[in-house]
């Protein structure tokens, strides 16, 4: 597979306005009692995650908000709606003793906003297991042959969110050309499958290690797709 399949997530989201350009993000609330108590004025909760994220078996909550200025909703070519505002990706761990919520993250970068009315919704949502929170994107635009599916898969340690997994197939619609790759940063080993979805025998996956000092967490991978890696645009 040509390495300009590779570089062309890259370059699409490059090209999209930047997160947060033109707006004063708010500061979220450093502890609360319910999480409607986080969401600052003229945001709303676009989607949540419940689940234990720092091993103390109590129920924490990541939370994806928006904000709802009218100003920035857009018309699709189908008269649908895009809502192009910008989002927060916020994490609280639940704190039993005093019955509050403490926030240990705040992102205004992390989740990709739907800001271009010929493509997709970029984000596919978020999930809590074994201890990880997950998030999930998709970018394909009107006038690609090509969609990305990948996943992110974070887990607290270390005192912070620190990325331990990556999964994405890559596949260019005419030709059927598709790249899987999956990346786990606690083992350092990687794999990179390249088939046709034509093919009835399947080729297999090369796997090796690689060698990663130091992790990215939350807040150091500041948006999606921007990372080059082992050759992989994450």
């Amino acid at each position: 597979m040509k390495n300009s399949m590779k570089y062309f997530w890259l370059m699409l989201l490059l090209l999209l306005p930047a997160v947060g350009q033109c707006i004063d993000f708010p500061t979220i609330k450093t502890n609360a009692k319910n999480i409607k108590e986080f969401v600052p004025k003229n945001w709303r909760v676009m989607e949540t995650a419940w689940g234990d994220l720092n091993h103390d078996n109590r129920k924490d909550i990541v939370m994806v908000l928006q904000c709802t200025d009218p100003e920035n909703k857009m018309m699709a070519e189908d008269s649908s709606r895009v809502d192009a505002n910008p989002r927060i990706l916020m994490i609280a761990f639940k704190d039993s003793a005093a019955n509050v919520y403490n926030l240990v993250l705040q992102s205004n970068t992390f989740i990709l906003t739907h800001d271009q009315p010929a493509a997709d919704e970029p984000f596919q949502g978020m999930r809590i297991s074994n201890d990880m929170v997950q998030f999930n994107f998709h970018v394909w635009a009107k006038d690609s042959a090509r969609t990305c599916n990948c996943s992110y898969k974070f887990r607290y340690q270390n005192a912070r969110f620190e990325l331990i997994g990556y999964d994405a197939v890559d596949m260019k619609q005419v030709s059927g050309e598709m790249e899987k790759v999956s990346i786990n940063f606690a083992t350092k080993k990687m794999s990179v499958q390249k088939v046709n979805i034509d093919e009835k025998v399947k080729p297999e996956a090369e796997v090796r290690s690689f060698d990663c000092p130091a992790l990215k967490d939350l807040r150091t991978f500041i948006r999606p797709f921007t990372w080059t890696f082992e050759g992989q645009v994450l």
